[in-house]
C-alpha cells in the first residue's frame, strides 16, 4: 500500500457460466460511490471535556506516528513512544493541532491563502500573528510587559466553535465555579475569544451546580379571587380555619403551677375578613370540634370551610412537629370530614406545601401573633386569661379598617369587619339609647336593616374596588409540560440536597394556568404547587442538547 495506486495488483473477476446447473442462482451486486464532505471539526462535538479532547487528540497523534513509523522502520527510540502515559510535549502538540484546525475552519474556511485579508478585515485591532507552530495569536500592545507569554499573546479562538465552549466549561470547573467577571479574566490569560462575555453567561447558565444555587421557583400569574370572597349575606358563611401555637399556660393560679400547652384556633370570614379566635387545650379532634361548636353557636354554621393541608405546618421546630403530625394524620382528617358532612358543611383542603393558597388566614395568624407577643411576652397565663386575651385581640382586629381611610376631615367613620357583626366598631363608645323615645318616631327594625344595607353598600363600593389590583405575580411564567425535570424546594434541607423529580400530571386552574402539579421522585409521588418546584430550564435549551 506504500507504493502508488497504479502499481497495485489488479485481480480480475470472471463470471461462472453454467446454465445447466439448477442449483446456481444469478446474483447482481450493485455499488454506489458517495463523495463525503467531512468536516473535521464536527467530531469534537462528541466530547464534552476540554482535557479529554486534548488527550484524545494526543492519542490519535501517537497512533498515527506509530503507524507511520512502523512502515518506515524507524529506530527503537521512537517505537517506545507507543506505550506509557502521555508526555507534556504530546499534550502541547495536540493542543496546537486543535487550535490550528479550529482557526482554519472558522476563520479562513479551510483556505489559508486569504488569511491576511481576513485578519485585516476582522482582527486588525488585535494585531494577530502566526507563531512558530502556525497558531494564530493576539499581538496586542503588551510585548514589552513582564507578563507570561500566554498572557501577552493569547490564542485566538472563534466563539462559535465547540472548542470555545469546552474552554469556558473547563475554566469554570477547575476554578470552583466563579462569577462571569472573574471567569472572563481567567480565560483571557490564555485565550482571546470574541464575544466572550455572552459566551460565559450562556455556559454558566448551563452549569447545573450554579443553576441549583441561584435558581428560584417560578411564580405563576396570580389567580382571580374565588367566589367565596364576594358572597354577601351574613358573616362567616365561608370561613378559613388555621391553627397556631403552642402557647405555654399555667394549669392553676398557684405560684409553682405546672405549665402546659394551648393552641390558637382561628376562623376568618372570607368575605368580610372578620376573625373569630378560640383557645384549644389539646391537639385532638374532640378539642377542635369543641372549638368549632363554640364558633358555630355564636357565628352560625358555615357552608364551606377552607384550610391548609397538614404538611403546611413547618416541622423544623419540635414544638410544631406535633401540630403538623396531628393535622396531617389521615384519621384526624377523616374524623373532621365525617363530622362536617353530618352538619352539611363542605370542607376543602389546599394543596400540600402551599400556604399562599390560604393567605387570608395566614395574614390573620400573623396579626394575632404580633399583638400576642407584644402583650404577653414570655409570661405564662392561665387558660381563662389566655381566652380573655384572645377575645380582646379579636375585638381589636375586627375593628381594623378594611380599606385605606379617606383623607377628608369630614369622613369620621371607616368600614371594618365589626360593622357586619354588631353594626358598629367594637371599640367605639356606646351610642345614646332610645328606650325613652316614642315608638312613632322611628322603626327600630327598619333602622337596623338600613344600617346593615348601608354597610354592605360601602363594602361593595369601597372594599371590593380595593381588591382589584394584583400586588405581585403579575408576569406569565414559562409553561410547564409533563415529563419536565424539576427540583423540589425544601426549606428544611440544604439547597444542594434538594431532590429531583419529574412532572407526571398538570392541574390547570379555572383560567387555564397551571399552579399545582403532580410529581414523581425515585421512591414516591405527591402533589406540589408550582411555587415549590424549580424547573431545570437549561436542560431544554438547544445548547445543552447539543
Amino acid at each position: 500500500l506504500v507504493d502508488p495506486v497504479d502499481t497495485w495488483p489488479v485481480t480480475g473477476i470472471s463470471s461462472i457460466e453454467h446454465p445447466d446447473l439448477p442449483e446456481l442462482k444469478t446474483s447482481i451486486a450493485l455499488s454506489t460511490l458517495v463523495k463525503l464532505d467531512v468536516n473535521f471539526v464536527n467530531w469534537m462535538k462528541n466530547i464534552s471535556s476540554y482535557q479529554k479532547l486534548i488527550r484524545v487528540t494526543a492519542y490519535v497523534h501517537r497512533f498515527i506516528n506509530a503507524w507511520l513509523l512502523k512502515f518506515v522502520r524507524a529506530s527503537q527510540k521512537f517505537r517506545s513512544q507507543k506505550k506509557g502515559p502521555l508526555t507534556v510535549s504530546e499534550l502541547r502538540i495536540s493542543s496546537n493541532t486543535l487550535f490550528k484546525l479550529v482557526q482554519r475552519t472558522y476563520f479562513f474556511k479551510n483556505d489559508v491563502s486569504n488569511a491576511t485579508s481576513i485578519i485585516n478585515q476582522h482582527f486588525i485591532n488585535l494585531s494577530p500573528f502566526f507563531d512558530k507552530h502556525d497558531v494564530l495569536r493576539v499581538g496586542g500592545r503588551l510585548k514589552l510587559s513582564n507578563l507570561p507569554e500566554s498572557h501577552k499573546h493569547p490564542v485566538l479562538i472563534p466563539h462559535e466553535s465547540h472548542l470555545a465552549c469546552l474552554i469556558v466549561d473547563h475554566f469554570h470547573r477547575i476554578h470552583l465555579h466563579p462569577g462571569p467577571g472573574l471567569l472572563q479574566a481567567l480565560i483571557q490569560m490564555h485565550f482571546w475569544i470574541p464575544s466572550l462575555r455572552s459566551l460565559v453567561k450562556k455556559r454558566t447558565f448551563l452549569c447545573m451546580k450554579c443553576y441549583r444555587l441561584s435558581a428560584t421557583p417560578d411564580n405563576p400569574y396570580m389567580a382571580d379571587l374565588p367566589e367565596s370572597r364576594f358572597k354577601t349575606g351574613r358573616a362567616f358563611i365561608h370561613v378559613g380555619v388555621d391553627y397556631a401555637g403552642p402557647v405555654l399556660i399555667r394549669e392553676s393560679l398557684r405560684r409553682k403551677a405546672a405549665l402546659s400547652k394551648a393552641y390558637l384556633c382561628l376562623f376568618v370570614c372570607l368575605s368580610t375578613k372578620a376573625l373569630h379566635l378560640e383557645c384549644v387545650s389539646s391537639l385532638t379532634t374532640e378539642g377542635f370540634m369543641a372549638a368549632f361548636d363554640r364558633f358555630a353557636s355564636r357565628r352560625g354554621l358555615p357552608a364551606k370551610v377552607f384550610s391548609d393541608c397538614g404538611t403546611n405546618f413547618k416541622g423544623a421546630a419540635n414544638s410544631l412537629k406535633e401540630l403538623r403530625t396531628w393535622f396531617n394524620d389521615s384519621a384526624t382528617q377523616n374524623k373532621l370530614m365525617d363530622k362536617m358532612t353530618n352538619l352539611n358543611i363542605e370542607w376543602l383542603f389546599n394543596p400540600p406545601h402551599a400556604p399562599h393558597f390560604g393567605g387570608l388566614w395566614e395574614a390573620g395568624v400573623k396579626s394575632v401573633k404580633s399583638l400576642l407577643n407584644k402583650v404577653m411576652g414570655e409570661t405564662p397565663l392561665s387558660f381563662e386569661e389566655l381566652s380573655t386575651l384572645f377575645t380582646k385581640i379579636e375585638a381589636i382586629l375586627n375593628s381594623r379598617p378594611l380599606c385605606p381611610m379617606s383623607a377628608s376631615p369630614d369622613d369620621l367613620s371607616y368600614l371594618c369587619p365589626a360593622h357586619f357583626l354588631v353594626g358598629d366598631n367594637l371599640l367605639a363608645v356606646p351610642a345614646y339609647h332610645h328606650l325613652e323615645d316614642p315608638d312613632n318616631r322611628l322603626s327600630r327594625w327598619q333602622l337596623v336593616q338600613k344600617m346593615q344595607q348601608h354597610f354592605w353598600k360601602r363594602w361593595h363600593q369601597e372594599y371590593l374596588c380595593f381588591l382589584q389590583q394584583r400586588k405581585k405575580w403579575v408576569n406569565q411564567s414559562p409553561p410547564l409540560a409533563e415529563g419536565d425535570l424539576v427540583i423540589i424546594k425544601d426549606d428544611n434541607i440544604p439547597m444542594m440536597s434538594w431532590p429531583m423529580a419529574r412532572i407526571t400530571e398538570l392541574q390547570p386552574s379555572r383560567d387555564g394556568i397551571v399552579r399545582v402539579v403532580n410529581i414523581r421522585t425515585a421512591d414516591s409521588s405527591f402533589v406540589r404547587p408550582v411555587h415549590k418546584i424549580i424547573p431545570l430550564w437549561p436542560l431544554k435549551t438547544p445548547a445543552f442538547e447539543n
